[in-house]
């Protein structure tokens, strides 16, 4: 329990971290406060769709071209990792409440079974979590990077080297 609660604040403190940067990268992109990142997490019912939704704004700011005209380029992986977080938490409840309804053993095994379910979508979520996280991280350091200026000293140039050092000196 305690690796799954430092996994979730690790998450949400990179979660906050991706949306400042993208609040830099592209500023117009966001339609919510950075603090959403953080917040959008604990509001009941909106904890279903907020995340998502800054995640998919983050992704468009976090592109080399934010404002390509392509506002509706796929956005599959933001996608694939809240469908299965999200199916993950219906799954759940749903096994919760047939397991505590159950009063037979074949309700019992059919909830256990839906439980069992729910385990497997939250590793795939969280899978997908990690592939978001790689990505999402890839692309603001490139976006960074892409954004930065020029050097404004020319690199140096090594010294030229004599002729005579370069053949090895004068053979004696």
């Amino acid at each position: 329990m305690m690796a799954f609660l430092a996994t979730v604040v690790v998450f949400i403190i990179w979660f906050h971290r991706v949306t400042k940067n993208a609040a830099l990268l592209a500023p117009d992109v966001l339609t919510r406060g950075t603090g959403w990142a953080i917040g959008s997490w604990f509001v009941p019912i909106a904890n279903l769709w907020i995340p998502r939704s800054i995640a998919a704004q983050v992704w468009t700011a976090s592109r080399s071209r934010p404002h390509a005209g392509d506002e509706h380029q796929p956005r599959t992986p933001v996608n694939l990792w809240w469908t299965a977080y999200v199916g993950s938490w219906f799954v759940t409840r749903a096994g919760e409440r047939s397991y505590a309804a159950a009063e037979a053993p074949p309700d019992i095994v059919s909830a256990t079974e839906l439980l069992v379910a729910a385990e497997v979508i939250d590793i795939i979520a969280a899978a997908l979590a990690i592939r978001l996280v790689h990505r999402l991280t890839a692309m603001q350091c490139a976006a960074a990077a892409s954004r930065l200026p020029a050097p404004l000293v020319p690199p140096l140039v090594p010294a030229a080297v004599p002729d005579k050092a370069r053949r090895g000196g004068s053979h004696r």
